[in-house]
């Protein structure tokens, strides 16, 4: 295998990337980078000026992120960042970037944050998108349980997102101005990521998109996939790593492990079910429609 395409996995908030983003990098040809686009990120792989959620880079502001982004990529290590808020916790991420570095470690950008800004990624740095799609039920009840509110302001102030996003124009003014429970924002939330995911799909069928829910129940089939895609090895050794984080005990990850990978996810994916009451399941399927129907169908609801 020889493709050197930095590699993107996004999709929805809360719908496998992780667990992707994980098993992808135990390729040896792969170096992972940990959500640039997150506001909370490591200080040392924060080298764009990202300042709101779900930033959007497109051709209009392209010229503050392109020069960042390229470092980025090339594990150029904010040093200065990282020293002016802990030299001890950026250490492990020094060493590793600068691992990737030196033996020429294919870039692996793990982040859902980055969802709106996937085109210009893929124009402008030859990246090749894996796109995770969630059910809409699961994404809401995981929400619920982690209490992640829907940053409104941020998607608002954004006038050329906002392009994007016209039909929700209302709803997200109203909840910028008004906190919603968090019911009626994961909904919101849900219905704008999709709707723009679908957008997305119309627009590239060469790239990959592949819903969470198939992922979980034959990861050894889809995982094949992914790697076939991406031109990566899928050797006997990431086999082994992928049957031993997903079939262990069926458990309940912890609030503050959500980033957890290791656990039975065929069992786990009817979890919304517990977490949700009857009431709550069918005002998500109601507030999502039609939008869910772009990726499931009535028995998704119910099997």
């Amino acid at each position: 295998m020889n493709n050197s395409s930095p590699i993107l996995i996004t999709g929805g908030p809360r719908s496998g990337s992780t667990w992707a983003g994980k098993i992808i990098s135990k390729s040896p040809e792969v170096g992972y980078i940990h959500e640039p686009f997150n506001l909370k990120c490591h200080p040392g792989i924060c080298n764009c000026p990202i300042d709101k959620w779900f930033f959007y880079v497109n051709e209009i502001n392209e010229h503050e992120f392109s020069e960042c982004f390229n470092r980025t990529l090339h594990y150029e290590y904010n040093t200065r960042a990282q020293l002016s808020r802990s030299l001890t916790v950026g250490a492990k991420q020094w060493l590793d970037w600068q691992y990737y570095r030196i033996t020429n470690k294919r870039p692996l950008i793990k982040d859902p944050i980055a969802i709106f800004s996937t085109e210009w990624l893929v124009k402008n740095f030859n990246m090749k998108p894996v796109i995770l799609i969630r059910h809409p039920a699961a994404f809401i009840s995981s929400r619920k349980k982690l209490n992640w509110a829907f940053p409104a302001k941020d998607i608002l102030s954004q006038p050329e997102l906002m392009k994007k996003l016209g039909p929700f124009k209302e709803e997200i003014e109203k909840q910028a101005v008004q906190k919603h429970d968090i019911i009626d924002q994961g909904i919101l939330t849900w219905n704008l990521m999709y709707y723009f995911i679908n957008e997305l799909k119309e627009k590239h069928d060469e790239w990959l998109f592949i819903r969470y829910e198939d992922l979980a129940k034959d990861p050894l089939k889809k995982y094949a996939e992914i790697f076939t895609y991406l031109d990566l090895d899928f050797s006997k050794k990431i086999k082994n790593f992928i049957l031993d984080t997903t079939r262990g005990k069926e458990v309940e990850v912890a609030v503050e492990d959500r980033h957890a990978i290791k656990l039975n996810t065929a069992k786990a994916l009817n979890n919304w079910k517990k977490r949700l009451s009857e009431q709550e399941i069918e005002k998500i399927k109601i507030g999502t429609d039609p939008y869910w129907k772009y990726f499931y169908k009535e028995s998704d609801w119910t099997d």
